[in-house]
């Protein structure tokens, strides 16, 4: 996973943690997976989502004001998170660290062919 998340880095992707989690429980694991800070740009948790009446948390891509919504991507395992703009949402399995597991190699792949790789 980490490999891949460097590589998308490598190309320019800015790589952004939005997570309906609560902040302290998504800090400890960026701080295992990223801990020189090189891979994530910038962190939105729980707080910065929208909370459904049943709750569940909806993730709007509109709080990145300075971005255009046709140059971002929701990646997510829950497809209700990006529900209401499903065009940006792209659907994951959770990651099982397995050899099996092709799902972020897969997500590379994907992506390199949205920006003509």
């Amino acid at each position: 996973m980490i490999s891949v998340l460097k590589e998308l880095k490598r190309l320019n992707f800015e790589i952004i943690v939005y997570t309906a989690s609560e902040k302290y429980y998504c800090e400890a694991i960026i701080r295992y997976l990223d801990p020189k800070n090189e891979i994530f740009d910038h962190r939105f948790y729980r707080r910065h989502c929208i909370p459904s009446e049943d709750g569940q948390f909806f993730k709007d891509l509109r709080i990145f004001t300075n971005r255009k919504m046709e140059d971002m991507v929701l990646v997510d395992n829950n497809p209700f998170c990006y529900v209401t703009m499903l065009e940006n949402g792209i659907p994951i399995i959770p990651f099982t660290n397995c050899k099996k597991d092709h799902e972020m190699t897969d997500l590379l792949r994907y992506l390199k062919k949205l920006i003509n790789l």
